[in-house]
């Protein structure tokens, strides 16, 4: 489910209106004949909230295991939302013998939202040193949430100091250092070897800043690879993490999907 179609639920008042994986079921989708090594094993899995009524909407994330103690073997497969309180959950058959299959509800829809809803209030504290006079301030790379949430009206747009990355500033002047800007900086005949290291920082913003700032850095790396052959880029992605303190009911396969989803995104021309 997209953050748009999130984002049209209002916010949820009760846990009972939550999905519940103890109330939900999951039911085998018979195969014709005997299921070999290598088949599809298919599931039906219907959600119920904590008051035992079915859902009627989609959006929850669920994950989808054979599993087999005895061998220390697992197998992850795939689920498709009907966006109807209804999943259908696909599995390769990886080996032989007995196994079971587990259903896992990773997030509730409900919780997504509230996440995408929360992310825009993160802020950076900046410092601005002159001589030995430094002061701390606000700074945001979407204007309105600094004027909404945090009434400012006197705001430093920093955005062209940035290398073209929207950056504001509750009346101080702060300046990122900018990835771009460090690659167009590097000489046409420089033997350089850059790592770009991708860290999560921006995540906790709207996506589309994490997915302007990859593009951004990926027009920079594309100029420097053109015009200097010698170069050599290597870039790491954002490490994943069992918690951040901020969402601790979020775990870290979220983030990694949000990352992967936008770096493939920003790799487009």
């Amino acid at each position: 489910m997209s953050e748009e179609d999130a984002l049209k639920f209002p916010p949820t008042t009760s846990i009972d209106l939550i999905s519940d994986a103890t109330k939900s079921s999951m039911e085998l989708i018979a195969a014709s004949g005997e299921t070999k090594v290598g088949d599809m094993i298919r599931v039906c899995i219907t959600m119920y909230d904590h008051t035992g009524h079915r859902k009627t909407t989609g959006g929850d994330i669920l994950k989808l295991y054979m599993c087999n103690q005895s061998q220390w073997s697992t197998r992850r497969g795939t689920v498709v939302d009907h966006n109807n309180g209804t999943y259908t959950g696909e599995v390769e058959a990886a080996w032989s013998g007995q196994s079971e299959l587990v259903a896992r509800l990773e997030y509730t829809r409900e919780a997504i939202s509230a996440m995408y809803r929360m992310a825009s209030l993160e802020i950076f504290h900046a410092v601005f040193q002159e001589g030995n006079v430094s002061e701390t301030t606000v700074c945001h790379p979407d204007l309105h949430t600094l004027r909404k949430y945090f009434n400012y009206t006197r705001v430093c747009d920093m955005t062209y100091e940035n290398s073209g990355m929207h950056w504001y500033c509750d009346t101080k002047a702060y300046t990122t250092v900018s990835v771009a800007r460090r690659l167009d900086n590097i000489k046409d005949d420089e033997d350089a070897v850059v790592v770009i290291h991708i860290y999560i920082h921006l995540l906790l913003y709207h996506h589309s800043i994490f997915e302007r700032k990859m593009r951004m850095i990926r027009t920079s790396v594309a100029s420097l690879l053109q015009r200097n052959k010698l170069a050599q880029v290597v870039i790491l992605g954002p490490h994943t993490f069992d918690s951040y303190a901020k969402f601790p009911d979020l775990d870290r396969d979220l983030i990694t999907t949000t990352i992967k989803l936008k770096l493939k995104t920003s790799a487009s021309p």
